[in-house]
């Protein structure tokens, strides 16, 4: 209240200090909190000196009146082997200024817990270490533990000065009894005995002196049962402070002693970082960082502060000037609100306090150390002292100079032997906007210049030379065109390194610099354009890309045009296709011609995977024509790598249907995509070789892809990369029967899919889904939506393929029959003519009418569909996909041993079943085992015979233990359900 009421008056704490004529430490100590019961004679002066009204005069007395009436608790500590300890108050930091760190407060918890024997909460000045500190300390004293406090301080008073207080204080439940074992330490601690009593050295040796002092120390801390050291600023810590903590680091009698340090990363020296860092090796020591506050965080402690509800643009122009530092937040806030309610204007300010503070700093060092300062400033908060240096025309000694004059000052910290930062974002910003705009622009020209004539190849160096362009820009129109291209490679970059808002942010700045239709615009808006679509704005994306594709044609960029073209293509919905987008291909194959090898490929694999969705022999003659070109330039030996990140550009466009060349592809597309740290690519190159291991059953590097694919998805944190991998994280737990995690996993993909505009990648879901439901007993329920929905999915062939397992399944025999004969044909003809056209798809689409065959004991379509599976197997293929890495209906030999069963060929299906026997042990796949052991029984019994039937007695005795272990008992009642069996 008494903070509020100050800051509503104007006045600063030393100011209402002044005023009142009381003491600027008490007023700091009333607001927080550390004094609780003032005199009201205290406080009618400070409510004099506000000149409050009435009624807050009235408010503030009895707000004082109350605190004196709740006396803070006191809580008994039993210290074990001593008897009762004097009482001590739990010190907690004011919850009303304690903030966040349910993060930071886990884990001293967690040190506190396992014993950890020293605690370091490192960070900057004014973070909020102390505090934190004091927070677990007062946890800690309410529990019964003895919190015994010390500290350094910067001119170090003496030898183990942060040991003198903790000493004192546990001596003082001897109430001057103390015992002679523990007598030593009044040379430690003055006056704790009576001045007639004379203490000498009882050694000669001042090491061994020491030793015994330490061991003194250490029996004194092993008798206060549980306790907490907390040591404040380390960094200032003496010598004989840090002798004394690591001897006490590496006694193992002070199991009940944890020594937490406060240590302030900006003035941490050498010397005492060693010493801290060598800790380690006596004992458990858990290390904390304390960083600023998170942005709900930081909201709290505005409001705090400020007593009431404040605007958002209060709250972001403290966020953007304090990087969440506690004490910068409390100082700027109450600056700002001083200033009025009107706080737009200041978002890129700082307090005049702290703005006087720094600027005096500043002024106290050398001409050459400012020089270098504002040349810092331009650079960023790090920067390469070198640079620094050549933006200020400082060299050799006097850069030397320059540089430690700087970092004496605490302005600068030196983060290795080459780069330097600035001590807070706030002095970086000062020096800054304290440097006229003529020398910035000189600045950022000069540095744009210098970085590259370095031939600048890393990410943040092209950001820095595009932001350094970017401002020059604005005064001087002729370099315009310089900023716009550095502007779309630093755009590149953030968007391989997966920051696709950077990226978005670059592109758009570089948009905004080009006049009319040339190709660089187009080429900035096809990038804009791809980057908007990757994330799920296909609006916004195809909008940018349409006026790309213009620009591009009127300036006739025929590469941009197709980049374009490409673009434009992967905002069509997968399952579709658009003759717009077809005919926009064949323009720029056609514009690019035979030669080009590097885009020309992947417009002929993206025509390849449009067309594959348009049924007529027109499109199966282009499309198979497309194929044949694709696969000829890419399983070239010497294929370049410009052509390999050209593919892993293409997110939906399979490239080659075969799973081994597939394989093989996706291995060099992630080869090189790992060389260049290009994670869209990556992610890419991870999707095809998971599709290619599904489809080969190689279990191992089908996870390992699937699990690499979720790790870059979760750095590109795009929706469709999200989606997908969540899909095939469904995939792999279906495939091993953890239909809970598969259906996690697929309302999971269903949320990141929901956020792509125009999407559909509900369909993959209901490939998993369904097969779950039909595995758990639902097949008839999974077979009326599968009715119900047909007529949205009518030119999937999966889903046609599906119906016919499903309705097989659900008992619709001659309905099942009936969709056979419609999608294979009396002799197969209609399965023949869709061979070319159905492609990827086409290892699913057998699979899932095998299956349906085989529920069906449809003979006549066995042997046309047993010839597909064939040809499909001699391209290697084991196991059957459905989906984009989305479910899976086991090995491919299960199916063909069916259809064998099927046709009364029961030698061949007793060989393949055993064979599916064995891919199945490889996947993991115990569902599916369980309809391979049926399968195997139902052989066994056709056969007939003694032996035979003591075989399928077996078999079917497995498959029930495994269905019930797995708790799909309704795998085997479905198949049971009709008395004459499948067969």
């Amino acid at each position: 209240m008494l903070r509020r009421l100050r800051i509503n008056a104007g006045l600063t704490q030393e100011r209402l200090a002044e005023v009142s004529a009381i003491s600027a430490n008490g007023v700091a100590a009333l607001e927080a909190g550390r004094r609780k019961s003032p005199r009201l004679t205290t406080v009618a002066l400070l409510c004099d000196a506000l000149q409050l009204p009435p009624d807050q005069r009235a408010a503030l007395i009895a707000a004082a009146r109350k605190s004196d009436e709740q006396p803070p608790q006191q809580t008994d500590v039993v210290c074990d082997g001593v008897g009762p300890a004097s009482k001590v108050e739990p010190v907690r930091a004011s919850e009303r200024w304690f903030i966040g760190r349910a993060d930071e407060r886990r884990a001293l918890q967690d040190a506190w817990a396992r014993r950890a024997r020293v605690g370091l909460l490192f960070g900057e000045a004014g973070v909020g270490k102390s505090t934190l500190a004091e927070e677990f300390a007062g946890e800690l004293a309410a529990q019964g533990v003895t919190v015994l406090r010390g500290r350094s301080t910067q001119q170090q008073l003496g030898v183990f000065e942060a040991f003198v207080e903790p000493v004192r204080t546990a001596l003082g439940r001897f109430d001057g009894a103390v015992p002679n074992n523990l007598r030593d330490l009044g040379r430690l601690v003055p006056g704790l005995f009576p001045s007639t009593e004379v203490l000498v050295p009882s050694r000669s040796d001042p090491a061994v002196e020491r030793r015994l002092l330490f061991e003194t120390i250490s029996t004194l801390l092993s008798q206060g049962g549980a306790t907490l050291l907390l040591l404040d600023d380390l960094h200032w810590a003496d010598a004989g402070t840090l002798a004394l903590l690591s001897f006490l680091a590496g006694q193992a009698e002070l199991s009940n002693l944890m020594v937490l340090g406060t240590v302030r990363s900006t003035d941490l020296t050498p010397v005492t970082g060693a010493a801290l860092a060598e800790l380690r090796r006596s004992c458990t020591v858990a290390r904390i960082q304390v960083t600023g506050l998170s942005r709900g965080e930081l909201e709290q402690l505005v409001s705090t502060v400020a007593g009431s509800t404040v605007s958002p643009a209060l709250l972001d122009t403290v966020a953007k000037a304090t990087n969440g530092n506690p004490l910068y937040i409390k100082e700027l806030t109450e600056h700002l609100l001083r200033r009025g309610s009107d706080v737009a204007d200041e978002a890129l300010t700082v307090p005049d306090g702290i703005r006087g503070t720094i600027e005096l700093r500043v002024a106290g060092l050398s001409k050459e150390a400012q020089l270098l300062l504002r040349g810092a400033a331009v650079l960023g908060h790090e920067f390469d002292l070198h640079l620094a240096g050549e933006l200020a025309a400082l060299a050799g000694e006097e850069l030397f100079g320059a540089v430690e004059d700087a970092l004496l000052s605490g302005l600068l910290i030196e983060q290795s032997a080459t780069t330097a930062a600035f001590s807070h974002g706030l002095v970086a910003t000062t020096v800054y906007e304290s440097t006229s705009r003529m020398r910035r622009i000189a600045l950022h020209r000069a540095a744009a210049t210098a970085l590259m004539r370095r031939d600048t190849e890393s990410s943040a160096e092209i950001v820095d030379v595009a932001r350094h362009w970017a401002y020059v820009a604005e005064a001087d129109p002729t370099v315009r065109n310089t900023a716009a291209q550095w502007s779309v490679r630093a755009g590149d970059a953030a968007a391989a390194a997966a920051a696709i808002d950077e990226a978005i942010a670059c592109y758009e700045r570089a948009a905004a610099m080009h006049d009319g239709p040339t190709g660089d615009h187009a080429d900035t808006l096809a990038r804009l354009g791809s980057a908007l679509t990757s994330i799920g704005k296909l609006v916004d994306g195809r909008e940018h890309l349409q006026r790309a594709l213009e620009f591009a044609d009127l300036a006739g960029d025929a590469s941009v045009f197709a980049r374009t073209a490409l673009g434009l293509s992967a905002s069509v919905r997968y399952t579709q296709s658009d003759p717009q987008r077809i005919a926009e291909l064949e323009a720029a194959i056609e514009k690019l011609g035979p030669t080009e090898m590097v885009l020309r490929p992947a417009l002929l694999a993206t025509l390849r995977r449009q067309l594959g969705f348009v049924n007529t022999s027109e499109a199966d003659r282009r499309r198979n024509e497309a194929a044949a070109l694709v696969a000829e330039v890419v399983l070239a030996p010497n294929v370049s790598e410009e052509l390999l990140i050209s593919l892993g550009s293409l997110r939906d466009s399979l490239v080659l249907d075969d799973p081994i060349p597939l394989g093989e592809l996706a291995t060099k597309i992630i080869r090189v995509a790992t060389a260049r740290q290009d994670l869209p690519v990556l992610s890419t190159g991870l999707y095809r070789l998971a599709w290619s291991s599904i489809e080969l059953a190689d279990a191992k590097t089908l996870r390992h892809a699937v699990v690499e694919y979720r790790r870059i998805a979760e750095q590109l944190r795009r929706p469709y990369e999200m989606a997908l991998s969540s899909n095939m994280l469904a995939a792999i737990a279906q495939i091993e029967g953890r239909y809970d995690d598969a259906e996690a996993c697929g309302q999971e993909a269903l949320a990141h899919a929901a956020t792509i505009e125009d999407g559909n990648f509900s369909w993959v879901y209901f490939a998993n889904s369904g097969l779950r439901a039909i595995d758990g007993g639902q097949v008839v329920d999974t077979f009326e939506m599968m009715r119900a929905v047909r007529a949205d999915f009518a030119n999937l062939a999966t889903f046609e393929a599906a119906y016919v397992a499903v309705a097989a399944a659900a008992g619709e025999r001659a309905l099942a029959n009936e969709l056979l004969r419609e999608q294979v044909g009396e002799r197969g003809e209609i399965l023949q003519r869709d061979w070319v056209y159905l492609s990827a798809e086409r290892l699913p689409v057998l699979g899932m009418l095998a299956w349906g065959c085989g529920m069906a004991a449809n003979t006549g379509m066995a042997r046309i569909l047993l010839d597909g599976l064939h040809r499909v197997a001699k391209l290697g293929v084991r196991a059957v996909r459905v989906a984009p890495v989305g479910a899976w209906i086991g090995p491919l030999d299960h199916h063909i041993g069916v259809l064998h069963r099927v046709l009364g060929e029961l030698d061949g299906a007793e060989a393949h079943l055993t064979r599916a026997l064995a891919v199945e042990d490889e996947m993991g796949g115990e569902p599916y085992r369980v309809r391979t052991l049926l399968e195997l029984a139902d052989v066994a019994l056709t056969r007939g015979g003694a032996p035979e039937v003591s075989r399928a007695r077996t078999w079917r005795g497995q498959a029930e233990d495994l269905a019930t272990k797995l708790g799909l008992e309704s795998i085997v009642t479905t198949r049971l359900r009709d008395e004459n069996g499948w067969a």
